[in-house]
């Protein structure tokens, strides 16, 4: 049987990290045109880097195809969520954004699959469904893709203009 609101989320996920997003650009879009250079590049001691925020989507894109896969929800600790930003070349940082790139396709062609027997399918230890960790996803794609912009135009990039 056909979902719809499976076949919704599968579109807002391909949104948040490709394109045509409604709230600007997509996950994909924000990172387009950042070197390795600029995304290691800190605005301050306390503050995450663009590399950090695509290990960051590529860690949560990948735990939460897990999840739709049928592996129980689990909290992941904030160094898992988190990981070291280890990127040593252009090849490691190309690697991370075809990385986000695929899972998120990945992830948008399963959640169409979904029945809504699957999308009502709670979250262990959570008070919410699969359905609201779907929608969460989508806005936490968002919500960084909004800091990876604002950071692009903080970064003095090697031409001296804002990337």
């Amino acid at each position: 049987m056909d979902c719809k609101a499976a076949h919704r989320l599968a579109d807002e996920i391909r949104r948040s990290a490709g394109a045509g997003a409604w709230h600007g650009p997509s996950v994909k879009d924000a990172l387009a045109g950042v070197s390795l250079s600029d995304a290691l590049w800190l605005p301050a001691a306390s503050a995450n880097s663009i590399a950090a925020l695509a290990l960051h989507i590529d860690f949560w894109t990948a735990d939460v195809l897990a999840v739709v896969g049928g592996r129980p929800y689990r909290s992941n600790s904030e160094a898992a969520q988190w990981p070291p930003v280890s990127l040593s070349d252009e090849r490691s940082w190309s690697a991370l954004l075809a990385s986000i790139e695929t899972q998120n396709a990945e992830l948008a062609a399963a959640v169409e699959l979904l029945s809504e027997a699957d999308l009502a399918r709670p979250m262990e230890n959570r008070d919410y469904d699969l359905e609201f960790l779907l929608h969460g996803f989508a806005q936490h794609n968002a919500y960084h893709a909004g800091q990876i912009v604002l950071l692009k135009r903080l970064c003095p990039s090697a031409s001296g203009e804002p990337i």
